[in-house]
């Protein structure tokens, strides 16, 4: 009599716990081409269950399991892993008391910068044309640049990023007066201000007026004053006063921030014959006449390099 109540009690107790009856939820995940990824953190919360949390790890073929206490809830997956981007998926539903399979994919954080970068042309159509002509610019085809880059002012007027890499293109070409033109119009957009100066000086450079140059010079030395060419300015004053020592760090960082800054190797050079650093000389006149391997200061140089 006493197991018979025993087992009625059990019973009515197996009803009222039946919803806490454990549940498993099993899976793979893959990466974007289908390889399964190895050691993926898997985290389970349940909002509805305050603080509940599992942690697991896929395994070398990307399985995971894991066991939920109440198959009658809605579970929340977080993934992570190095490398990666976070995935975290809601409502993931288990079925009372049996199994289900569940399988993820993670996309590495390139490939959603990618996609990212992708929408991003797709709505901005001038970022597209000016992206396309950069393209060319890095092959030193001018005239596809030039198109492109044409276009997508067309679509965007104000877009000075396109303008001011224009001008650039004008100044190497010495068309001059067009670069100055382009220019000075990109110098109101605060980001192309920069290089709107460099073109700037440049340009004006080859025209001789130096008084558009150092008034140029003086607005990028305020804007970035840590640019190549404010750098190499600072240098000058220091030259000019026959302090090595102060003009010498200016030019080694002014080269390491624009690797092809002629101005900056011709100075330097001399510096380290002062030094009495034949090889450094050397070195950094050589440099120099990759750059620049004609004109009169190259002709200055291969001489000095004959005594060297």
């Amino acid at each position: 009599m006493k197991f018979i109540k025993f087992f009625l009690v059990f019973l009515l107790f197996s009803c009222f716990g039946f919803s806490q009856a454990l549940s498993r939820i099993w899976g793979y995940v893959y990466d974007s081409s289908g390889k399964p990824l190895e050691d993926v953190k898997i985290v389970v919360t349940c909002p509805e269950i305050g603080d509940y949390k599992k942690e697991t790890k896929t395994n070398k073929k990307g399985m995971y399991e894991v066991s939920v206490t109440d198959g009658t809830k809605y579970y929340t997956f977080t993934l992570k892993k190095d490398g990666y981007q976070e995935l975290k998926e809601e409502k993931v539903k288990p079925q009372i008391m049996t199994s289900i399979q569940k399988d993820f994919t993670l996309k590495t954080k390139a490939e959603i910068e990618k996609e990212l970068y992708q929408r991003e042309l797709q709505a901005n159509p001038h970022i597209a044309e000016f992206e396309e002509g950069r393209k060319f610019l890095e092959k030193k085809d001018y005239k596809s640049a030039r198109q492109h880059l044409e276009k997508a002012l067309s679509i965007k007027p104000d877009y000075y990023k396109a303008m001011v890499v224009l001008a650039a293109i004008d100044d190497e070409e010495g068309k001059l007066d067009e670069a100055i033109q382009k220019a000075e119009k990109a110098l109101v957009s605060s980001e192309d201000a920069s290089m709107a100066l460099k073109v700037l000086i440049s340009a004006y450079s080859k025209k001789g007026n130096k008084e558009k140059v150092a008034e140029y010079q003086k607005q990028l030395n305020e804007i970035a004053p840590e640019s190549p060419e404010a750098l190499f300015n600072k240098a000058a004053e220091f030259l000019n006063a026959k302090n090595d020592k102060e003009a010498k760090p200016l030019l080694e960082k002014a080269i390491s921030l624009k690797p092809d800054f002629a101005n900056a190797y011709y100075e330097l050079g001399f510096i380290y014959v002062r030094e009495g650093n034949m090889e450094k000389a050397k070195e950094t006149f050589q440099e120099f006449l990759k750059l620049e391997p004609q004109g009169s200061r190259a002709d200055i140089v291969k001489e000095t390099l004959k005594w060297l």
